[in-house]
């Protein structure tokens, strides 16, 4: 909890070790927090600016990440329930592959 919540000697480093969890579980862990569009409403609802914008660089970062995010259940419901963050993710997308 300390790494994620409290301070540490990490705030200061762009790494975090993190202990006994075996890095694929870590790794899935972050693509559901990523990927899953029920994080990305609630980091718009609750105004988690730095979780959004990290979700919405990760979830248009290839078209596979993005067309597996778009399959989800979480998607569809952003769509009725989020529009402006689908807006978001649309200007998002259209940066990505202008740059």
């Amino acid at each position: 909890m300390a790494e994620f919540f409290g301070e540490t000697k990490e705030e200061s480093s762009a790494r975090v070790e993190v202990k006994d969890m075996d890095p694929e579980a870590f790794r899935s862990m972050l693509h559901f927090v990523y990927t899953d569009a029920t994080t990305l409403a609630l980091a718009d609802q609750r105004g988690c600016s730095l979780l959004k914008a990290k979700c919405l660089e990760f979830i248009v970062s290839t078209p596979e990440i993005l067309d597996v995010v778009m399959a989800t259940e979480g998607y569809k419901q952003l769509e009725t329930s989020c529009p402006s963050v689908l807006r978001e993710l649309l200007k998002s997308a259209r940066e990505r592959m202008c740059s």
